[in-house]
């Protein structure tokens, strides 16, 4: 046996990546806060709609967007009145408005769940919501991971 062990603390906090297998928002939130509870994160649920995806998520406003839901794609038609839209596009972000860029609740159910459940008064936070007391959540948590 080495006597001369390293003494190491470990001084990071778990969270996870964005898409997760779920088809239930609140399912896939509540799993989210049981298991990170220092350091949550909204979940992208690409299982309930192709919306869910990253590309998706973050494509909304950008100029002529073409969503295909037959066919599960998303394009940008860079031919009719493009750079007209692009330049409105541009005004539009440089006012710093951010309700301009939200992500809709279609293509976000995780994060809207996820908010949701974070700032509910209507829960008894003395009692567990599937094992998981709001009120110790909102205590412990000290950082939110997010997709950007």
């Amino acid at each position: 046996m080495n006597r001369n062990k390293l003494n190491f603390e470990p001084k990071c906090i778990a969270t996870g990546v964005g898409s997760l297998p779920f088809r239930d928002a609140e399912e896939a939130c509540l799993k989210i806060l049981k298991l990170y509870p220092v350091a949550p994160y909204w979940p992208q649920l690409p299982k309930i709609s192709f919306l869910e995806n990253m590309n998706a998520q973050f494509s909304e406003h950008i100029p002529n967007e073409i969503v295909d839901y037959e066919n599960e794609k998303i394009w940008i038609d860079t031919k009719k009145d493009y750079i007209e839209n692009l330049d409105k596009f541009y005004i539009k972000y440089t006012s710093n408005k951010i309700d301009n860029f939200t992500i809709s609740s279609e293509r976000a159910k995780g994060f809207y769940k996820f908010i949701k459940l974070l700032s509910e008064k209507h829960y008894d936070i003395n009692k567990p919501l599937n094992n998981i007391n709001i009120k110790n959540i909102k205590n412990n948590i000290k950082y939110i991971k997010g997709q950007v």
